[in-house]
């Protein structure tokens, strides 16, 4: 019984951000778990890569572009494909950008870009998500961030904090809005992950200090936050909506 409400085959899942990261390693969670998964992202080469890899595995697997910045696009890219495989189950908002720097040298472009990508990036996936699940129900699951519940140290990074503790909040608020419609909204909040976006830029001191501040020493590997993704997916999770689910190895426990 309870393997198979963690059985997602016939699951018709988008992962944004799928390219790379905590993305792909959410598509390959959610792929080994019988979905057929859409990796949806801007970075086209990796992206073919990693669903040919996925393929490769004999898993059911496809790249398409999508800036989630562009509502229309957003839209257009969901509904083809919805339209071309029956339904759309699960979404996984995981495109996301990161900003460190002091807030008095952020440029308007650069906050504006944060939110964009992060805020209205997730709004728009699982607003379009949403109206393709209407008639069946569905999952939908945001990577938020522990930097939505707390503040960061020793980087400082306001314009990314914000940007995920407004994810945080929008998946309390959307999950009472389809309820009814038996679409269920959750996040994700992982701490530091050894990701290429967690890692670019990111003095070796930083690296150290994080791994020192987090109880269980080190940082996540990508695949220890899809699992959690690919649980609130499933069956198995099926009376968990509104929640932010922390993963972080015990950081914002001290």
């Amino acid at each position: 019984m309870y393997r198979e409400r963690l059985d997602l085959t016939e699951r018709i899942a988008v992962v944004t951000g799928g390219a790379r990261g905590i993305g792909y390693a959410s598509a390959t969670a959610l792929a080994e778990m019988g979905a057929r998964v859409v990796l949806a992202d801007v970075l086209d080469e990796e992206g073919g890569l990693s669903a040919a890899a996925l393929e490769g595995a004999g898993h059911l697997a496809e790249y398409v572009h999508l800036d989630v910045t562009d509502a229309d696009a957003v839209s257009r890219t969901l509904s083809a494909v919805a339209e071309r495989h029956g339904s759309l189950d699960v979404l996984v908002t995981s495109a996301g950008v990161a900003l460190h720097g002091s807030s008095l040298d952020v440029t308007p472009q650069q906050w504006q870009r944060v939110l964009d990508v992060n805020v209205n990036g997730t709004f728009w996936a699982a607003r379009e998500a949403a109206r393709l699940m209407r008639s069946r129900g569905g999952s939908i699951v945001a990577i938020g961030s522990m930097s939505g519940e707390i503040a960061n140290a020793p980087q400082a990074q306001t314009a990314y904090s914000a940007s995920k503790g407004a994810v945080h909040a929008m998946v309390r608020c959307l999950a009472i809005e389809f309820a009814e419609a038996r679409i269920r909204v959750n996040a994700v909040a992982p701490g530091y992950v050894a990701t290429e976006l967690t890692k670019e830029g990111v003095p070796s001191d930083w690296l150290a200090s994080w791994e020192r501040m987090t109880p269980l020493g080190r940082l996540a590997r990508p695949e220890e936050i899809a699992s959690l993704v690919a649980f609130l997916a499933s069956d198995a999770a099926s009376y968990i909506t509104g929640s932010t689910a922390v993963v972080d190895g015990g950081y914002i426990a001290w």
